[in-house]
């Protein structure tokens, strides 16, 4: 049987939720105690989502695959905030039956927006938004992808896509003032990135092809531009800008 669990609290005056379950043991838990809006659909086998809303934001989860058994957890007590999460599970790679997709986000900026999108086997998407008017969008299409964004600071950007096997991403804008970007593209298999920025208006560009490659971007100050391509194998690249307007491009076949 399927399973959905509302508890709308004192203090959530005029808040929403509306759950769809077509399937089997499909599990929904939202608690809210704000004025804030819940969407569930879980279609398939095993379904998990977990929803707390502490402020007046919007989520949306739907959940799908075969032998899903996706997995989500959202925390929420900013704003005027977003977030969406889309799970497509396959049950691609050993282990058999373990969760295929698992994502989590936690949200406490304001007016932010948080997209999340997985599809196929056992991808982990991590994302803790504590930035304002910022933006986090994770693509995740394989297996055994692993996402991690922290992002700080107002007005920020962080797209990470991963299309592939065993991909690593770490987005880092903790200690980002506002306009920075980061933007991650693995379609590789056992790629590995990490990108940190702080300061205004830094931007990070990954575009990482072929096998075992790595990259490693650190921004700090203002106004530099970091551009790594890989489409090799086993390359390892290093950029380190702490200037002022500096633009860096790497190369590796």
């Amino acid at each position: 049987n399927n399973v959905s669990l509302i508890d709308q609290q004192a203090g959530s005056d005029g808040a929403s939720a509306t759950v769809t379950q077509d399937g089997i043991l499909n599990r929904s838990n939202i608690v809210q105690n704000a004025a804030a809006a819940a969407e569930v659909t879980q279609t398939g086998v095993y379904n998990t989502s977990v929803i707390g809303q502490t402020g007046a934001s919007t989520t949306k989860v739907f959940q799908d695959g075969g032998h899903a058994r996706n997995a989500s957890n959202v925390v929420q007590s900013g704003t005027g905030s977003t977030i969406e999460v889309t799970q497509t599970g396959s049950n691609l790679a050993p282990p058999p039956n373990a969760p295929t997709n698992e994502s989590f986000v936690t949200q406490s900026g304001n007016d932010s927006f948080t997209y999340v999108n997985q599809i196929g086997d056992e991808n982990l998407s991590e994302v803790t938004q504590m930035a304002a008017n910022s933006t986090v969008d994770v693509s995740q299409d394989g297996t055994n992808n692993d996402s991690e964004v922290l992002q700080g600071g107002s007005m920020n950007f962080a797209y990470v896509d991963q299309v592939g096997m065993r991909n690593v991403s770490d987005v880092i804008q903790t200690n980002a003032v506002s306009g920075n970007k980061a933007d991650v593209d693995q379609t590789g298999n056992d790629g590995l990135s990490e990108a940190t920025q702080s300061g205004t208006d830094n931007t990070a560009t990954l575009a990482q092809g072929g096998t075992d490659n790595e990259s490693f971007i650190a921004q700090g100050n203002m106004g530099n531009t970091a551009m790594v391509t890989q489409t090799g194998m086993g390359a390892v690249s290093h950029v380190a800008q702490t200037g002022i307007s500096n633009m860096a491009t790497v190369t590796q076949n």
